[in-house]
């Protein structure tokens, strides 16, 4: 099949992405936090610089992420910047790196990993919400100036999914109340969101390109609302 470029394949949604290509025979470059950080400019030239760096690939998928609560009283510019970086502005970075080939063959895809809060927000993720908002925006445009070169960029905004970051951002009183407030009455798995993430990859999705793709149970429909 093709070449897949995995960021943030050791979370669990980027596992089960890493997973859900491997069982479709697609060749994956996953690097490690230690191997690529996207804390920092200049950490990301580093590692596409290197001479033995492959800079061809089908598809992108960034599914690294980086959350810490923290109330608006109590945040400073470090958590905002450090959000901001690792969540949205390290992507352009690396697609700088990728996308010339993609446009050179004239195909690709790009898929970002967001979230619920790049539409919503709550009390608490204000830097959070403040990278997936940007993350969302950096995807459109894209959408729109890489379309001429055939190549589509999308995300998907899962809502609440059963990960380890979930588990740790709220508590199990916390996390029962959230699955009664989704019509589906549970929470989505990691698989879920591979699946999608596998069908944006492929070309039966061709057409599709610039949207946010909510996965979520029905949560953002209103299910909230008691």
């Amino acid at each position: 099949m093709g070449k897949l470029f995995l960021l943030g394949g050791s979370g669990d949604i980027g596992k089960a992405i890493k997973e859900k290509y491997e069982e479709n025979g697609w060749h994956i470059t996953t690097p490690s936090h230690k191997e690529l950080d996207l804390e920092k400019d200049e950490l990301i030239s580093n590692y596409f610089e290197k001479e033995d760096v492959n800079c061809i690939y089908d598809v992108v998928i960034f599914s690294a992420g980086w959350n810490q609560p923290q109330n608006y009283q109590e945040i400073n510019m470090d958590t905002i910047n450090r959000s901001m970086q690792i969540n949205s502005i390290s992507l352009l970075k690396v697609l700088k790196y990728i996308t010339p080939a993609m446009i050179n063959r004239n195909q690709g895809s790009i898929i970002a990993i967001s979230s619920l809060y790049s539409i919503l927000s709550r009390k608490g993720r204000l830097s959070y919400a403040m990278s997936k908002h940007s993350l969302n925006g950096l995807v459109k445009t894209l959408a729109i100036e890489l379309a001429v070169n055939n190549i589509k960029v999308n995300s998907i905004s899962p809502g609440f999914i059963d990960t380890k970051m979930t588990s740790k951002n709220n508590s199990p009183d916390k996390i029962n109340e959230i699955i009664s407030m989704i019509p589906m009455n549970r929470l989505g798995t990691p698989q879920e969101i591979a699946n999608l993430a596998y069908f944006l990859g492929i070309e039966d999705s061709n057409y599709l390109t610039g949207q946010n793709i909510i996965i979520d149970g029905g949560f953002s429909c209103g299910g909230f609302q008691k």
